[in-house]
């Protein structure tokens, strides 16, 4: 009995073996796919989650513009503030009604005006206060934009230009229209845009 249960071990041990080394192949073959399975899925989760945040980012940037270019399209269209930039503006009525005021109220952190021509009229930074001179770069930027709008405001496309510039090496929402009058009876006559 000794000898027939010795001869079964080896026949078992033999047959083990073969066994063993396939499955062994096996389960490495198993974890490598399963290791490349999560590595795909982690990649493609990374993936969708950068695409999920960058339209989060791209909503709340739209927003922003939005309100911004609303505050300026309105804004701009006001009698009053056409009439104080057709002539050298008061310094008194620019603070209660441009930058102090819009940096207090709009949470808006400049505020400029240019003329038809690209000439700085006035500006207004939350940090600096007023100034009477920009960095040529960004002025020139800025009296792009201007030129652009008061052509637009002139061609009866009353629209405000939005968006994101770099500025001051700085990114920031922008939104620029020209200054217009506002009352039906004053938007009838010969007044064009300037500012």
């Amino acid at each position: 009995m000794a000898m027939i249960s010795r001869f079964l071990s080896q026949k078992l041990n033999r047959h083990r073996a073969v066994i063993a080394l396939p499955m062994a192949a096996i389960v490495v073959v198993a974890a490598a796919l399963i290791a490349v399975l999560l590595l795909d899925s982690a990649s493609r989760l990374d993936e969708q989650e950068n695409q999920t945040q960058t339209k989060i980012v791209q909503s709340v940037i739209k927003r922003q513009l939005v309100k911004l270019g609303a505050y300026v399209f309105d804004y701009s269209a006001w009698d009053e503030m056409y009439d104080q930039f057709a002539a050298e503006p008061d310094p008194q009525w620019t603070k209660e009604n441009v930058g102090p005021y819009g940096v207090a109220t709009f949470q808006i952190t400049k505020v400029g005006v240019f003329s038809a021509s690209g000439k700085l009229r006035y500006w207004y930074d939350e940090k600096t206060g007023e100034a009477k001179t920009l960095p040529a770069g960004d002025a020139n930027l800025l009296a792009q934009f201007s030129r652009t709008a008061i052509a637009d405001e002139r061609a009866g496309k009353a629209k405000p230009i939005v968006g994101v510039i770099k500025f001051g090496g700085q990114p920031y929402f922008v939104a620029v229209r020209a200054i217009t009058v506002g009352s039906d009876k004053r938007k009838a006559g010969p007044e064009k845009s300037s500012n």
